[in-house]
């Protein structure tokens, strides 16, 4: 980073990825002085801040900056963004965290980041090397960057984890290729499709990766930070390259259970029953065309209450 921008105006960032989830309402209520109040209505992260005021300043009544406070973003979907914690700090304040979050990831993610703080700027912002300088830093501003880094760190390790499903999938088709034959049982062949849905939803729903924050909804400067950030981090060609190989992931379903007009009814039941299940997209439109001669439709509506546990008659007419 440029030498020009004194320890003062630099702010250190950590972005870390190695939650399952984090219990957001409980970690609020156990720290409510520490809450930053959002100006948006999200619900799927919190801000905390901690004063670090020297003694020779407390109590003197001047405007503190933020160069004497530290700063968590913690997000539901498992990803925290620190702001100006040091190294020598960064398990202190993670161990707040790890009190109200579930399924620790075997592998932690991390990387690391600066905003920079400069009043005469004479632009808005202006992006760097590993670090982004603001003419002013406050609370959207570090939800904005928050945001992104969050979900940088999270696609990572969903990267990762699909990366994981292919190199098996990959062992198979060469065996594929020696013998002639598929030998993927069955039930692993639906947890691999159930994964891949399952990382896809996690991605949308949770992560939120194709939402904008209404915050830049309010204020066009934030609109260019997040912009630049995306960019910066290439959050949409990575989405699409994780999509493919979701894709690929899929693939050997659609290779295992082709339908022809002739397929019989008990194939299109068991489809149908993973359909729903896994979430395909546009299922409705899948079950409408399949179920065109399914004459059973009873047996259907009791192997899938049987399996799965919710009705689906609304489809059928019954």
């Amino acid at each position: 980073m440029d030498q020009i921008y004194s320890s003062q105006s630099l702010l250190p960032m950590y972005q870390i990825h190695g939650f399952g989830s984090i219990d957001l309402k409980r970690m609020e209520a156990e720290n409510p002085y520490n809450v930053l109040l959002p100006t948006s209505h999200s619900l799927n992260y919190v801000t905390l801040e901690y004063c670090d005021y020297p003694p020779e300043i407390t109590g003197m009544g001047v405007k503190l900056n933020w160069s004497y406070n530290r700063y968590m973003v913690v997000f539901q979907y498992g990803s925290v963004v620190l702001f100006n914690i040091v190294d020598h700090e960064v398990d202190g304040y993670l161990e707040i965290v790890r009190k109200h979050a579930s399924g620790l990831l075997p592998e932690t993610k991390k990387d690391d980041y600066a905003v920079v703080e400069k009043t005469l700027l004479v632009t808005w912002m202006q992006g760097g090397h590993d670090y982004i300088v603001l003419q002013n830093l406050d609370p959207d501003g570090m939800s904005i960057i928050g945001n992104i880094l969050g979900q940088s760190i999270a696609l990572d390790y969903f990267v990762q984890q699909v990366d994981i499903m292919i190199e098996e999938l990959t062992d198979i088709y060469r065996c594929m290729e020696s013998s002639g034959t598929f030998n993927m049982e069955r039930k692993k062949l639906i947890q691999l499709v159930g994964k891949s849905n399952s990382i896809l939803a996690d991605m949308i729903l949770k992560v939120g990766l194709l939402e904008r924050s209404e915050i830049v909804w309010r204020n066009a400067n934030y609109a260019q930070i997040l912009e630049y950030l995306r960019d910066e981090y290439e959050l949409k060609q990575r989405f699409e390259n994780l999509d493919f190989k979701l894709k690929f992931v899929k693939s050997p379903i659609s290779a295992q259970y082709p339908f022809s007009p002739k397929s019989s009814s008990t194939q299109k039941i068991s489809f149908l029953a993973m359909v729903f299940h896994f979430g395909a997209p546009r299922r409705e439109t899948h079950i409408s065309n399949l179920l065109s001669d399914v004459t059973d439709k009873n047996t259907f509506v009791r192997i899938f209450d049987k399996n799965f546990k919710f009705r689906v008659s609304f489809y059928l007419g019954t």
